[in-house]
């Protein structure tokens, strides 16, 4: 990137201007650039820009962290929700997720949580607090695989998912089916 009066832009191998130095804030994220127009990056309105210099993901985020390969995970309503898109600026989810775990071998754990506030009754003071949701999981495709409805799910190497919840418990397949094993170990 290049700095201008305090500006960021970008120039080419050649030193040709790709992006005038119009941003606050630029960041490379793989093969792209996160940008901001104001000075205080996190929080504000935060988009994304390719390598050739073009808006992506307009800037409307709270923020915007790499997920898996050519994804990131989008942030809105001060990192309350958090939603699925390329750097290419397809939005595969829409942010609905109040949390999410990484990416690992392929598929990442989502939580259908929220946010809020809770005053401190003896000092008035706000402090943020979770309000656990169920638990679901999304592929390097940005598919849900399984559905936001366990209380705990673990992913397996064979990439199938234990899943837990207050009635029922098993394995479930890419599919999100559930399956079982036979006494030879196949499914």
């Amino acid at each position: 990137g290049s700095q201008y009066s305090g500006k960021f832009g970008l120039l080419d191998k050649d030193f040709n201007e790709i992006v005038e130095p119009i941003y606050a804030f630029l960041e490379p994220l793989g093969n792209a650039f996160i940008v901001s127009a104001y000075d205080s990056f996190w929080g504000k309105d935060i988009g994304l820009l390719n390598s050739r210099g073009r808006i992506t993901l307009p800037l409307i985020y709270s923020s915007i962290k790499l997920a898996w390969g050519e994804m990131v995970w989008i942030y809105t309503n001060n990192n309350e929700l958090i939603g699925l898109a390329t750097i290419n600026g397809d939005i595969l989810i829409e942010p609905c997720f109040g949390k999410v775990e990484a990416f690992a071998d392929g598929y990442a754990k989502v939580n259908a949580g929220y946010w809020y506030n809770e005053e401190d009754e003896y000092s008035g003071t706000n402090h943020r607090k979770y309000n656990e949701g169920a638990w679901g999981v999304v592929d390097a495709s940005g598919k849900l695989v399984v559905q936001t409805r366990y209380d705990s799910i673990q992913i397996e190497k064979d990439g199938t998912f234990l899943v837990f919840n207050k009635i029922e418990h098993g394995r479930l397949n890419q599919d999100g089916k559930l399956i079982i094993k036979d006494t030879d170990g196949n499914y």
